[in-house]
């Protein structure tokens, strides 16, 4: 890595690079030029820079100045009355915008949690995914809990409402692109107003893997950041464990998406709950 110092950048071994006068130009641009700081992983706590509103200021004029990815806000939030103590991590700078029906002009960091924050939680209550995601439980019930947590926490001026094109119709007869010779596949979309979501597989992998079809990717077509940077089973709670998390995306007339602790991409039944994973919600940050 460089550092500077009086008279002229060097790399670790002391090697001149550039003279200072160039070295300042160049800081000045990466400090300065918001969507390079997406190829750039730090790390930093950033909670006390949120609390000071600078951080707000840094996103609003687009230039993100001193926020990186992997960058984190502790900040818990209360979820049908139970309360998470959540790190928030950089995963992407202005992922929505320019995306929408409604074109999305203000600038945003993208939020996520380091690890699954909510575990023995279902997308639908049996193995049936009629009503694609916009149908589903997972969207109905449980984002606008995690809408209300999120707002409360962070304050509804820092909450970007935005548009994203979400699938709404399941056919059960349709071949899914997951292969393997399952139905159901995904057949239509709409435009959505979104405060918060989980993510599809593009996000997380750069592609679809288990997806029914075209229409599960919608405009969330590249991936995370983060994602580039660290694998998205990277993070470990206390004891050791990796949880798997809910990906939005059909998989077949039954199943939907999932990105295993393990590492793995893969899918699982609707209904399907338990203790190893569960929601890992994003927002963004304005």
């Amino acid at each position: 890595m460089a550092t500077v110092t009086k008279a002229i950048l060097t790399d670790e071994t002391g090697l001149k690079i550039v003279d200072a006068i160039n070295a300042k130009n160049i800081m000045d641009i990466i400090n300065n030029y918001g969507l390079s700081h997406n190829s750039i992983y730090r790390g930093k706590d950033l909670t006390s820079y949120f609390a000071s509103g600078e951080m707000s200021q840094a996103i609003a004029n687009g230039t993100f100045k001193d926020i990186y990815i992997g960058d984190y806000i502790i900040q818990p939030i209360t979820v049908d009355g139970t309360t998470y103590n959540v790190k928030w991590v950089v995963a992407d700078f202005d992922y929505y915008y320019g995306v929408g029906d409604t074109e999305c002009t203000a600038h945003h960091i993208l939020m996520i949690p380091d690890v699954t924050v909510q575990m023995n939680v279902s997308m639908n209550d049996t193995n049936d995914t009629t009503g694609a995601y916009l149908g589903s439980k997972m969207w109905t019930v449980n984002m606008p809990l995690y809408k209300t947590g999120i707002i409360n926490a962070f304050g509804d001026a820092h909450v970007l409402k935005h548009r994203e094109l979400l699938t709404k119709t399941m056919s059960p007869t349709a071949t899914s692109a997951a292969g393997a010779g399952w139905t159901g596949s995904c057949t239509d979309w709409e435009w959505a107003d979104t405060w918060v979501n989980i993510p599809n597989e593009p996000m997380v992998y750069g592609g679809r893997v288990f997806s029914s079809s075209g229409f599960d990717v919608g405009c969330a077509n590249k991936q995370l950041a983060l994602f580039r940077h660290e694998r998205f089973s990277k993070n470990k709670y206390s004891d050791g464990a990796r949880k798997w998390f809910w990906l939005r995306a059909v998989a077949s007339g039954s199943r939907f998406c999932v990105a295993y602790g393990d590492g793995g991409a893969s899918c699982t039944d609707a209904s399907g709950r338990n203790s190893r994973g569960g929601v890992r919600p994003y927002f963004l940050l304005r």
